[in-house]
């Protein structure tokens, strides 16, 4: 199975670097963006601003004559752009899609730094209370304003791949027109960490006020199962006839089959409407 050089280097360097005794401080945006560079040629990425703050893109061209437009892959926080939704790009390249390639803002939160940790955990319970809700928003919409902005320099639809706490966010900013609206979304296992945040998501997704593809599997964490059926009642409710909710049947993520049957649904979804 081809793997993308990138995104195989920076998963051996990246544990090195951790570990080295050598190793100093530095925040996850600066170690995701010196260890890209190491590895990556300079046309496969863009540094961007977002704010004051520093962001790296990954760029993967289509491998067609013609494309139908740009997919914006936006990972979960602590995950970098060659890694996680990253491996969707060889997919979505040879169906004619553009891919950008990017990490969340690094999440700070509570009296208890290393909480984020927690956000993967599969208990129901709170796990995580954060600093600032409203920090964290702004950081991912100021990130997905100038993301949106680089993909304007391509032609054709906008679709946005987001996963976990990413496409929580994302779907909350779309739902209150905060960003503008991309021609299709999909959310994988979106939640958030926390009980009355977490219940929101069924109707920020509602009214988003774009196409979704909601995709969910065994293997998620209880915040995303306790509200798949509200998800989708929710959507009922709002009349969004492009909606659409996927369950994954593998192991979720554990390898590149599984992103090849991701890729499949989403390429199925967008054919289903036409692009």
């Amino acid at each position: 199975m081809y793997i993308r050089p990138i995104a195989f280097c920076i998963a051996y360097l990246l544990p090195c670097l951790l570990l080295s005794p050598f190793a100093v401080a530095i925040s996850l945006d600066q170690q995701f963006q010196s260890d890209i560079k190491r590895v990556a040629n300079a046309d496969e990425f863009d540094v961007i601003l977002a704010g004051e703050r520093e962001f790296i893109v990954l760029k993967h061209m289509a491998d067609t004559p013609i494309t139908k437009g740009v997919a914006i892959l936006v990972n979960d926080i602590q995950h970098s752009p060659a890694s996680g939704l990253n491996r969707l790009s060889q997919y979505l390249n040879e169906s004619g899609w553009i891919t950008l390639s990017l990490a969340a803002p690094e999440l700070v939160s509570g009296d208890n730094p290393q909480a984020a940790t927690s956000l993967n955990a599969s208990s129901a319970e709170p796990s995580i209370a954060f600093t600032s809700f409203e920090q964290q928003q702004t950081q991912i919409q100021q990130q997905m304003l100038s993301a949106i902005e680089q993909s304007r320099q391509y032609p054709g639809f906008l679709l946005i791949i987001a996963q976990g706490t990413s496409a929580a966010w994302l779907s909350k900013l779309f739902a209150e027109e905060a960003l503008d609206r991309p021609d299709g979304l999909v959310a994988i296992g979106a939640f958030w960490p926390q009980q009355d945040l977490n219940k929101q998501i069924p109707q920020f997704l509602a009214k988003s006020g774009t196409p979704v593809l909601d995709v969910y599997s065994y293997w998620d964490n209880q915040w995303v199962k306790t509200t798949t059926k509200k998800r989708k009642i929710a959507a009922a409710q709002a009349f969004n006839v492009h909606y659409r909710q996927r369950q994954l049947i593998s192991p979720a993520f554990k390898n590149s089959d599984n992103y090849a049957y991701l890729s499949r649904e989403i390429i199925g979804w967008v054919t289903h409407m036409g692009w």
